[in-house]
């Protein structure tokens, strides 16, 4: 099982997927102003009910993901980290594509993970982070 984790971990470090790591905030400190969330085509979020993010959902979406990439270059992305258990979004601007059928086909392929897996959620013009 750490051997699988440790796999897992390092692809994810080379997708730019793994969690980042926490600082510490000091007791009573004021947190830093939150930018203007910005809205995008596609947002996947990566949920978690109590025990952390399935890295096994993470893992599938990787796969997808790293098909496009190869297929079109890759795929502009912003990852937000947001949860206390490891919660992150994945942003995609979609910009620079081929065409609107490539781009529609990406946001279905996403949408289907999001219905086929209850970790994570897939949508549509939507506002990246909390």
């Amino acid at each position: 099982m750490k051997i699988r984790t440790a796999v897992s971990l390092f692809f994810l470090s080379l997708a730019g997927l793994a969690p980042a790591p926490q600082a510490a905030a000091r007791p009573g400190a004021a947190l830093p102003a939150a930018a203007p969330a910005a809205t995008y085509p596609l947002v996947v979020s990566f949920i978690s009910v109590g025990a952390g993010v399935p890295w096994n959902s993470v893992a599938r979406f990787n796969v997808v993901v790293n098909e496009y990439d190869q297929m079109l270059g890759t795929l502009e992305r912003t990852v937000v980290h947001w949860g206390r258990e490891g919660e992150f979004d994945v942003c995609f601007t979609l910009q620079g594509l081929p065409g609107a059928q490539v781009r529609a086909e990406i946001i279905e392929q996403m949408l289907w993970l999001g219905d086929d897996d209850p970790y994570i959620i897939a949508t549509e013009n939507n506002r990246c982070g909390p």
